[in-house]
């Protein structure tokens, strides 16, 4: 199974839809675009049946700094998060190698 690029997946839709890569390029960087301002704005974006980008809080929790071997404090802190679909899910179940 190889790894697909950004770069092959736009060259694939410009082709298949006989649109220009540039074309394509614009507006799925204007679609991700709307994604992240989503994300920025504390808001979660859903793409039915495929997943839900969302932002999650992660908790202050204790760590140790790895030098000093010292304990530290993880300040709490919120990561962008991606929930696949259910539909998502069971294609990659079902196309396993």
């Amino acid at each position: 199974m190889g790894n697909n690029s950004l770069s092959k997946a736009l060259a694939k839709v410009a082709q298949e839809t006989g649109i220009n890569k540039k074309t394509v390029s614009t507006v799925v960087d204007s679609f991700l675009g709307e994604i992240c301002e989503s994300l920025k704005n504390g808001e979660s974006f859903e793409i039915r049946d495929f997943g839900t980008f969302s932002i999650k809080d992660w908790a202050e929790r204790k760590g140790r700094n790895l030098i000093t071997n010292e304990p530290i404090v993880i300040p709490a802190k919120k990561k962008p998060a991606f929930k696949a679909s259910s539909k998502i899910l069971l294609y990659g179940q079902i196309h396993k190698s």
